[in-house]
């Protein structure tokens, strides 16, 4: 997959900027949605609104980890190229490689190879053990 280079994309007029939180990186992560994660983490860059690209959720996931579990290969490709760390573990002890795996029951192969592709281009740990 192409690297995303939604940081120069304008802005999507859908999208009411003023509403976007932090909070909802791992909901758009979920989603795919690489423009507005990209809207957060611009407006966390200028000051304006408290921003944590690896933040966790109610169950230790980061929205590198969502995006994977949901084979959202083009966000934790986006995730990563943003500084997101690959290398955290969930409550469950697993890691963003896990979840793709995860992801292999509901979604096909190709899909989870390019999200493993897009992990070791950025010279994550593929083969990171769970907890210990």
């Amino acid at each position: 997959p192409q690297n995303m280079n939604v940081w120069e994309e304008s802005d999507d007029e859908n999208v009411d900027q003023s509403k976007l939180k932090g909070s909802d990186l791992h909901n758009y992560a979920h989603r795919g949605r690489a423009k507005e994660i990209a809207m957060i983490l611009r407006k966390g860059g200028r000051g304006k609104l408290k921003v944590n690209i690896n933040e966790l959720d109610d169950k230790g996931r980061t929205p590198l980890m969502v995006a994977c579990r949901n084979a959202q290969y083009k966000v934790a490709d986006f995730l990563l190229q943003a500084n997101a760390q690959s290398d955290l573990k969930d409550r469950e002890g697993l890691a963003a490689i896990h979840h793709i795996i995860y992801s292999c029951q509901t979604n096909s192969p190709g899909v989870a190879s390019a999200c493993i592709r897009s992990l070791a281009k950025h010279q994550c740990e593929i083969d990171r053990k769970t907890a210990d």
